[in-house]
């Protein structure tokens, strides 16, 4: 019952109720540590996640960053471009042709390893040189006939074959007649392309016109990145232009001409000028009114004595026809081969006038240059199947090439009837040179020897008091020969047997070297044999000593000869040095014999042998016909057996001889024989009557006819 005016209280909870409130609370707090532990730690994993992924992304880049490196490094290689009509060669070589040529490659090439070596830190010692020569080569070979510097353009010519041939990545590009415009291209867009590429290390650039190329090189040297990445490489002292650039500098004088060409040969002193067609020929001669006298000057460069220079372009992407646009505003009158050949290329040239061979020849058929060194014409284009045919010709080359044979008309073993049409006559040239090296190359080692001689030659320069060109520099390398099995009282080579030579090779430079090649020759007055070359592969390392055993067979009479050992070597920077590894006489011998030797021992079998064979054929031919073989006994037995069957014996006792039989027959009473077959009146055989002996026979008595 309530209590009037108050509300009636609610009712108390149970103890129960607040525990489980309680119990709940607890499960909630639980519950929320559970899901706050379970946000943390999937926090964490994520950070953790994160971090790895970082790492993993890092190690990437890093990788990357090393296989771009790996891939950077793998074929390094220095580049050098060359302006070949502003960077001319020196007279020694252009006066050598394809000599020449090969001369001066490898000067240029020594020349260039040592500055890269040694100004460029890091570089690799696997790295290459490569050189381009752009040249308009009529330009050349025009200036350098009107200076006098060669003889004959052929010379030109030749000494570029030789200079690409010499080594494979040296190349002497010819841009042709269409003006110094293209090699300034071809200069520019090779050194843009190559100073971002990471393979390539260092470039060199040869040129002399300050005015054309110092707008093309200002940028890469306001870059101190690609600054030290470029060498200005010159022959004469660069123009001001240049210099002002501040650019890294090497001079190769002893390679190019350190002083400007002087052209004052005048076009009737060089019987080659003559050929030029005269609208050419006058363009390129000075003007008679010119007033200022001859001066020296580049080869096709765009500055000329007395000429208003055109407007360089400033931006480094110039091209042809800006330069064109820009030069047809300024009157420039024609100077050079290049822009006389590029002004009268839509007119019809003159034919060329034809000047005999033998007005150009000197008295005795032979072109010699200013020093008297003769010249020769250029090597015959090698074809295999046109040489072998002409071989199969069986000419004489002394009839068809020089038409004084040393043979009387019909003592001659060669041809001489053929009618050669002038290819065929090149092709015989070729042949008769082949055949001259075959002679003169005896033996194998003897071209090694003359192709390092020719490599490291000396080369002859203008000034003979002032050598320019550097020469190949040697090894220091010792070399020792020994021979452990034949030295007992002397070396001796033993016939049929393999003599064997070790080589101990002591390398005293600071980088290794390579052995390649172990050759010798036997030779004396009347013999000259040429040993097999073996080819090794044998790194000799810095300060090591290496040995290497070389081995040959000889089969000759026995004498005393020269015996001479070469090995070949070759140096980091894949130069080869032939070294004399042995010089002194030996003896050859034949081998000892000896009665226990298997050689003797198997002969010895094979004679007896056949001398058995033959003493048994005679004697069972001709010996046993003298001796006749008795008759045997008992074959009338074995014959009575044989018709029995075998299947009974018969006792000798009843065989008796039988005249004219040949043994002894069977007249037994038993039948050792099968009757069967034996008609029966055969068999049965009439009885003799007994008769007395005082009784009468009866006479068998006739009926009466």
């Amino acid at each position: 019952m309530t209590t009037p005016g108050f509300s009636s209280s609610p009712e108390p909870v149970g103890a129960a109720s607040i525990e489980d409130l309680i119990h709940q609370h607890e499960t909630c707090k639980i519950l929320d540590k559970s899901r706050a532990n379970l946000y943390d730690d999937i926090v964490m994993r994520l950070q953790s996640l994160a971090n790895a992924l970082t790492l993993e992304r890092a190690k990437g880049e890093y990788l990357q960053m090393q296989i771009g490196g790996v891939t950077a490094e793998r074929n390094p290689f220095v580049l050098v471009l060359i302006d070949g009509n502003e960077l001319i060669f020196r007279t020694a070589f252009l006066n050598q042709g394809d000599q020449g040529g090969r001369l001066a490659a490898r000067a240029l090439f020594q020349a260039i390893n040592e500055y890269v070596f040694s100004t460029i830190a890091d570089l690799s010692v696997e790295a290459k040189i490569v050189a381009r020569v752009y040249v308009d080569l009529e330009d050349l070979c025009s200036l350098c006939l009107r200076a006098g510097l060669v003889n004959h353009g052929s010379q030109v010519k030749s000494f570029v074959r030789g200079f690409c041939q010499d080594k494979p990545l040296f190349d002497f590009i010819d841009v042709g007649m269409k003006g110094r415009a293209v090699v300034f291209d071809k200069m520019e867009d090779n050194l843009y392309m190559n100073i971002s590429n990471p393979h390539c290390k260092h470039i060199l650039f040869g040129c002399a016109d300050g005015e054309i190329y110092a707008p093309i090189l200002r940028q890469l040297a306001e870059n101190f990145q690609t600054k030290s990445r470029v060498t200005l490489l010159y022959g004469t002292q660069p123009d001001h232009r240049l210099v002002a650039l501040r650019l890294a500098e090497t001079p190769v004088g002893n390679i190019f001409r350190d002083t400007k060409v002087d052209t004052p040969v005048s076009v009737d002193q060089n019987p080659e000028i003559s050929l030029i067609p005269a609208l050419l020929r006058d363009s390129i001669s000075p003007p008679p009114s010119s007033s200022s006298p001859a001066t020296t000057s580049y080869s096709g460069s765009r500055t000329a004595t007395g000429i208003a220079h055109p407007a360089v372009v400033k931006s480094h992407s110039r091209r042809v026809s800006e330069i064109s646009d820009q030069s047809a505003n300024v009157a420039v009158p024609v100077t050079s081969w290049a822009m006389a050949a590029k002004k009268g290329a839509a007119v019809k040239a003159p034919p060329k006038q034809v000047v005999s061979e033998k007005e150009q020849l000197p008295a005795d058929g032979i072109r010699r240059n200013r020093k008297g060194q003769r010249i020769d014409p250029p090597t015959p284009e090698f074809k295999k199947d046109e040489v072998n045919r002409v071989k199969k010709l069986k000419l004489c080359n002394a009839h068809h090439l020089r038409r004084n044979c040393q043979y009387a008309d019909g003592k001659c073993e060669h041809d001489h009837s053929y009618k050669c049409n002038p290819k065929e006559l090149e092709t015989l040239k070729l042949v008769a040179l082949i055949m001259v090296s075959l002679k003169l190359s005896a033996f194998a080692l003897f071209a090694l020897k003359a192709i390092s001689a020719y490599a490291q030659a000396p080369e002859t320069v203008e000034e003979m008091e002032n050598p320019d060109v550097q020469q190949t520099p040697k090894l220091n390398v010792d070399v020792s020969v020994s021979f452990p099995n034949s030295e007992v009282f002397g070396v001796k080579l033993v016939n049929g047997h393999a003599t064997n030579a070790v080589l101990s090779i002591a390398n005293h430079e600071t980088t290794p070297v390579h052995l390649n090649i172990i050759g010798g020759s036997l030779l004396n007055q009347r013999t000259n044999s040429s040993l097999t070359a073996a080819k090794y592969d044998l790194l000799i390392p810095a300060g090591e000593k290496e040995t290497a055993t070389y081995s040959f067979a000889v089969d000759m009479h026995p004498q005393d000869l020269t015996l001479n050992l070469a090995a070949v070597f070759k140096d980091q920077f894949g130069m080869t040095h032939v070294y004399p590894a042995f010089n002194g006489t030996v003896s050859v011998v034949e081998a000892p014999t000896s009665f226990f030797d298997p050689q003797i021992i198997f002969l010895y079998l094979v004679l007896s042998g056949v001398f058995a064979g033959t003493v048994y054929f005679i004697y069972n031919t001709w010996i046993t016909t003298f001796f006749p073989q008795k008759k045997g006994r008992g074959k009338g037995g074995e014959r009575a057996k044989r018709s029995s069957g075998g299947t009974k014996k018969v006792d000798p006792a009843d065989q008796v001889s039988v005249i004219g039989a040949d043994g002894p027959a069977v007249t037994s009473g038993a039948a050792a024989y099968d009757e069967s077959w034996i008609p029966a009146h055969h068999l049965s055989r009439p009885q003799a009557k007994r008769v007395a002996s005082g009784a009468k026979p009866r006479s068998r008595s006739r009926p009466a006819a």
